[in-house]
């Protein structure tokens, strides 16, 4: 296929955004053409007029990457009405910056509407700012912004909120490794998927050097599948038959990470070892909590592991939570929880073979990593996996990307 030269604009960038209740993903095209996915916790501080300006630029927790630190000035229509033009720290960056924890935004384990919500929104725009700047834009960036809800979710969307984002947005880096830049993201488009149902583009498609290429994955999907995408609130299943994808048939269930890692955190910081830790919580009136968000507990104590698990399937994990000053073996906690929750998972997925007689199901999303252990056996119910397990959790957010970059090529060969 030849090279989509519109994909090298100086002033455009092309992206898709799958907001999930853990973490923003967001899959844009870089310069050279590839993809390239940025992953923000779904977290945000508010009123950052002040915040951490006595803070050095460079976190002291030497895995939390300094093009994290996003500390934000916001102008944009798509904030709450009081709201339009504030400052903001997002992300992991919000909980180490933010003193007045009142100020602090986390979506709960059950948060259902993404469509406007203010924390979404705030992880959508700096993530987009952030790919421009990471990307060598200046001043003003055309984006075509593609995006996802839960299928229920989808059906209810009006246009005024699908069209929440169409327009102009100010962002300015108030610290971090592009403070004092300014970028406009001007949204030129917005496209709306149904989550789940269009992450087989992200398994038979790739995007290298500006061309859009095959998959050798794209050779075992059958003509009639389904895929089970497996996020942070949701499982959504997809079926796709020989009239393409069966939106009668497709479904999705409240069934997600967000809960079981709520879970962990919670048992982990009841454990003995942490006696004294927890009395100095309880001694202020705090609730003790190991880490303050889901996403560091994640990066911190459950990924490594499930990484080397992944690269050496007979490895046996073993997770260790460290607070404060002591450290506890938390692999009992962490297997209980990732078990309960594959069960659920694979109740459904054996019960949605039943239901439609799908012959094959791909199972993607954060979801399958976390779980990893547990759900391998899928493999032996007809399942796929992807090849690049590790990037389980952007397969949503680069189809939604491939999507974009499909309507994008449709528009151009329109107004040829």
């Amino acid at each position: 296929m030849t090279k989509l030269d519109f994909l090298f604009k100086e002033d455009y960038l092309i992206a898709g955004v799958d907001s999930g209740n853990i973490s923003n993903k967001i899959t844009y095209i870089d310069q050279k053409g590839n993809v390239v996915s940025l992953n923000i916790a779904s977290i945000i501080g508010e009123n950052a007029e002040t915040t951490a300006e006595d803070m050095p630029d460079e976190s002291a927790d030497k895995s939390f990457p300094d093009d994290m630190i996003l500390h934000l000035h916001i102008k944009s229509k798509a904030l709450p009405k009081n709201r339009t033009n504030a400052y903001y720290t997002v992300g992991e960056y919000a909980q180490i910056s933010t003193n007045d924890k009142n100020n602090l935004r986390e979506t709960s384990s059950d948060a259902r509407d993404k469509l406007g919500n203010e924390i979404h929104v705030v992880t959508t725009l700096a993530g987009l700012a952030l790919a421009a700047w990471k990307s060598g834009k200046t001043n003003k960036v055309d984006v075509p912004l593609s995006f996802g809800l839960p299928i229920e979710e989808a059906k209810q969307a009006s246009s005024e909120k699908i069209n929440l984002y169409m327009g102009e947005h100010e962002i300015t880096a108030i610290k971090g490794p592009y403070k004092g830049k300014t970028i406009t993201i001007n949204i030129t488009d917005v496209q709306l998927n149904v989550e789940g149902v269009t992450s087989y583009l992200a398994l038979a498609f790739d995007l290298v050097d500006g061309e859009v290429v095959e998959t050798e994955f794209s050779s075992q999907i059958h003509d009639e599948f389904a895929i089970a995408d497996l996020g942070a609130g949701t499982l959504d299943l997809a079926l796709y038959d020989e009239n393409g994808l069966n939106s009668t048939k497709s479904t999705n269930h409240l069934i997600g990470t967000n809960k079981y890692i709520d879970l962990i955190m919670k048992e982990a910081a009841e454990l003995k070892e942490f006696d004294s830790i927890r009395a100095r919580f309880e001694r202020v009136n705090k609730t003790p909590k190991i880490s303050f968000t889901r996403e560091e507990f994640m990066r911190k104590f459950i990924k490594p592991e499930i990484n080397k698990m992944v690269i050496k399937p007979k490895y046996s994990p073993v997770f260790k939570a460290t607070w404060q000053s002591k450290t506890a073996d938390i692999t009992k906690i962490v297997d209980k929880y990732t078990k309960e929750y594959a069960e659920e998972v694979k109740d459904k997925v054996i019960r949605y073979f039943v239901d439609t007689n799908v012959g094959q199901m791909i199972i993607v999303g954060g979801g399958l990593l976390f779980a990893y252990q547990y759900l391998e056996e899928l493999k032996d119910e007809d399942c796929l996996f992807p090849p690049s397990i590790d990037q389980a959790s952007f397969f949503t957010s680069k189809a939604y990307l491939l999507k974009n970059i499909i309507a994008e090529i449709e528009k151009q060969s329109i107004e040829a």
